[in-house]
């Protein structure tokens, strides 16, 4: 446990430093992702497409809601769930400037 609350609170750390204020998540009590909420109007699909090509992937949050008879929706369509529990603080700190420089840009 202490292992991953390091690294969720380097993560948190990272964000709280590098996204813009119209980015909001919640600080997990447990558990090993960070769900992001993404500025208005930038859907998660243009930011991956972004951080693909800077070496940087993601889950979109789309995935992770149901749809209606296997219709397309568009709950999630700006979140991403960030994972903290395989990478070191220093890879964390990273991906946050990285996603934050990457935000900044398509801003």
């Amino acid at each position: 446990r202490d292992a991953y609350s390091t690294k969720r609170d380097t993560l948190h750390a990272a964000l709280v430093e590098h996204l813009p204020a119209s980015c909001t998540w919640a600080m997990p009590g447990g558990g090993f992702f960070i769900w992001l909420q993404l500025p208005p109007g930038l859907p998660t699909e243009t930011l991956l497409a972004a951080t693909d090509a800077a070496g940087m992937s993601g889950a979109p949050g789309s995935r992770f809601f149901f749809s209606e008879g296997g219709k397309p929706t568009d709950a999630g369509r700006n979140t991403m769930r960030l994972a903290f529990s395989y990478y070191s603080p220093d890879q964390l700190a990273e991906a946050a400037r990285l996603l934050g420089q990457t935000i900044a840009g398509l801003s």
